[in-house]
């Protein structure tokens, strides 16, 4: 079965250089961020989860396919699902949105801090608060 409609139909030539010029930005763009995600492949950290479901985000709009993305993360494709899936504290997600592409740009990593907060209502006296911090990643 083929993937055209209309059987014996030719795709222009113009459309298919379009196509594979979009797809070699797109694996330009995957490599770049590949890159950056690689001194924090390891990380589980809240903040650095919540820019991977970004940018997994961002690259699916821009037409990269799951093998593509896990390739970013080095991470297995199963688990691209799992990562879209994730459901952060809005002020995590609002915090990131806001600047996960200048943080790429520059270099820089979210690094989750716990900050100690007076709460009359805590049995202890306080609560906590996720926060970040910006830091720089040294590669080995």
């Amino acid at each position: 079965m083929s993937r055209n409609p209309i059987p014996n139909a030719e795709v222009p030539f113009n459309i298919l250089i379009q196509r594979l010029e979009e797809k070699i930005l797109m694996m330009k763009k995957c490599e770049e961020l590949s890159l950056y995600f690689l001194p924090v492949s390891r990380s589980r950290e809240t903040y650095i989860i919540e820019m991977r479901r970004q940018v997994a985000v961002y690259l699916l709009g821009i037409g990269a396919n799951r093998s593509d993305i896990s390739r970013v993360f080095g991470k297995k494709p199963c688990t691209i699902l799992h990562l879209l899936e994730i459901k952060n504290h809005k002020h995590i997600v609002e915090d990131v949105s806001l600047h996960y592409l200048e943080w790429i740009e520059l270099g820089l990593y979210p690094k989750t801090i716990n900050v100690l907060i007076v709460s009359e209502f805590s049995l202890n006296g306080y609560s906590t608060k996720l926060d970040y911090v910006l830091v720089i990643a040294i590669r080995k």
